[in-house]
């Protein structure tokens, strides 16, 4: 989400993948939608629903997100819900289609940490789809991830496949991750130190582990990612953080400011393959690809703002050039709505002045715990 901190959006983990599942057949291109037509139907989805009565001490209201629905102009759409629990925490993304719904749940442990994931269909599928599955997690007494158990279904209901790893750890270290050992020195400088993300994919589990490195003061200098062989260096200047350079195996190089903002990129050679800049809120102003020592594209983009700071719209204009010599560009437009609390409920996309598509969102003031 981009909104507030106080407006809770779309966090599920484990469900980014159900967009792709989300019911975006494709229609002969003989039947069009107008941009009238589009935002006609789907304003009539959107709800905005308040909070109505008091505000017990030690609890504060909250807007979560309910529900996204999306379609363009050849018919194509999506519709998804969402669902959250008493403190305000997502715990269900369900796509929902005219012959089916998908469904991915999470549930918490008392202490905040994922406890499980499930992803379960229903109704009849036509063509690919993801199987049921589910994930549970156990951890230590220190909220450290102790085991990953992955079970997947089929069509039938039966267990199809399992999968599992199991963590351990001495003073607080990873030091095995069943497949693999690792040593530590915290005693001297620079150190380092072991951190497992688990992500789910409709396919498999994915683990990576990070090696930190840091200086005598224990400051940050250096991470590498053992899987994508990834080494990322921090830069300061009298202890402030002033930017950070992403090395790959093959030598390209990525380049950001203090924010993870993106400058240039560069490869083995030191030659630029990319640049970008950003405005003040972190947006992108512009985008090149270079070959052969100059730009061959590029975008440039123009925001505009509102009182609260909110983006209204963003205009891009894009410019390429082929291997002939051949120069093509076109622009797009997206414009954004808000309501009254500041809540994003509509935004509309066009291309040189076409329309092209249009999502819409609904929210719900739930009560959740003064954080």
């Amino acid at each position: 989400m981009r909104y507030k901190i106080t407006k809770i959006g779309s966090i599920l983990c484990a469900a980014s993948f159900l967009v792709s599942l989300s019911g975006c057949h494709f229609f002969p291109g003989y039947k069009t939608y107008t941009y009238d037509q589009v935002s006609e139907e789907l304003r009539k989805t959107i709800t905005v629903t308040d909070w109505d009565g008091p505000v017990p001490d030690g609890m504060e209201v909250r807007y979560v997100m309910t529900r996204k629905v999306w379609k363009d102009d050849e018919g194509n759409s999506s519709d998804l819900r969402y669902e959250y629990d008493e403190k305000g925490r997502q715990t269900a993304e369900i796509s929902v289609e005219d012959n089916h719904s998908t469904r991915a749940s999470l549930v918490y442990n008392d202490d905040g940490t994922l406890a499980r994931k499930e992803y379960k269909t229903t109704g009849k599928i036509y063509g690919y789809h993801i199987q049921d599955f589910e994930v549970t997690y156990e951890y230590n007494d220190n909220a450290q991830l102790v085991s990953y158990k992955r079970v997947s279904f089929s069509d039938e209901g039966e267990e199809s496949r399992k999968e599992s790893i199991q963590y351990e750890y001495e003073n607080g270290h990873l030091v095995s991750d069943g497949n693999r050992t690792y040593d530590y020195n915290d005693d001297a400088a620079p150190f380092y130190e072991y951190v497992v993300k688990v992500s789910d994919s409709h396919s498999s589990a994915d683990v990576s582990i990070k090696k930190c490195f840091y200086d005598e003061n224990r400051v940050l200098i250096s991470e590498k990612n053992e899987s994508s062989e990834t080494i990322v260096n921090y830069e300061y200047e009298n202890g402030v953080l002033t930017g950070s350079t992403a090395t790959d195996k093959w030598g390209y190089c990525t380049h950001y400011d203090a924010d993870g903002n993106r400058l240039y990129e560069t490869d083995s050679d030191g030659n630029y393959i990319f640049r970008y800049t950003n405005n003040e809120h972190g947006d992108q102003l512009s985008y090149e690809e270079w070959k052969d020592g100059k730009p061959r594209s590029k975008n440039t983009s123009s925001y505009v703002y509102d009182e609260n700071g909110n983006r209204v719209s963003l205009e891009k204009e894009f410019w390429s050039v082929d291997s002939d010599g051949k120069e093509r560009s076109f622009k797009s437009k997206d414009t954004y709505e808000y309501d009254e609390h500041g809540l994003l409920i509509s935004e509309v996309s066009e291309i040189d002045g076409r329309f092209t598509h249009m999502e819409v969102y609904s929210y719900e003031a739930i009560l959740v715990p003064v954080e």
